[in-house]
């Protein structure tokens, strides 16, 4: 499944097998895990810039691989027993043109308690990572751009151990000030 990464969301979802007009290629099928568990139906309704979409919130034992091809510390699955995310049923037009099969919401606190939980904070919880971390290259039209949990490799970030760091200034989402451009 791809999944795209949302910072300024509190939710994991993927697109059930039901959702007849879904956008997505992978579809999930709670009847073919061993580990899934219905919490309660039709319970979701989440709302976005583009669109809206509704589902069933479950658990489910949810592993995120950070990039295809890998070597090192950060490239293990990073797995969350138990989770409590959606499992959507079905999205209005504005999601139509999503390629991805899910989303993963990165936002750094719960914007509203619904029973969700936050993918980070429940793997740190759970001693799948050890900070509560996340970071992304992003490399242009000539390289690989990925994602890493629980941390960072400084090779892959800066030059000379240069980084440089700085207070996020959203609530529910990732933001820094910007003094020029």
């Amino acid at each position: 499944m791809n999944i795209l990464l949302d910072s300024g969301s509190d939710w994991f979802w993927i697109v059930d097998d039901d959702c007849w007009f879904c956008s997505g290629k992978a579809r999930y099928d709670g009847d073919d895990s061993a580990t899934s568990k219905m919490v309660e139906e039709d319970s979701v309704h989440l709302r976005y810039g583009s669109g809206s979409c509704k589902g069933d919130r479950i658990q489910e034992k949810v592993c995120l691989r950070t990039r295809a091809t890998c070597e090192g510390h950060f490239c293990e699955p990073v797995c969350v027993e138990n989770m409590n995310i959606a499992s959507i049923t079905s999205q209005d037009v504005g999601l139509k043109g999503l390629t991805s099969d899910g989303l993963l919401g990165l936002s750094p606190v719960l914007i509203d308690e619904r029973g969700q939980d936050l993918f980070i904070d429940a793997a740190y919880k759970q001693g799948a990572i050890d900070e509560k971390v996340f970071s992304l290259s992003f490399a242009g039209e000539n390289g690989e751009s990925f994602f890493t949990l629980g941390g960072y490799d400084i090779n892959e970030f800066a030059i000379e151990d240069d980084v440089t760091w700085h207070d996020n200034i959203g609530q529910y989402f990732w933001a820094v000030n910007a003094d020029g451009l």
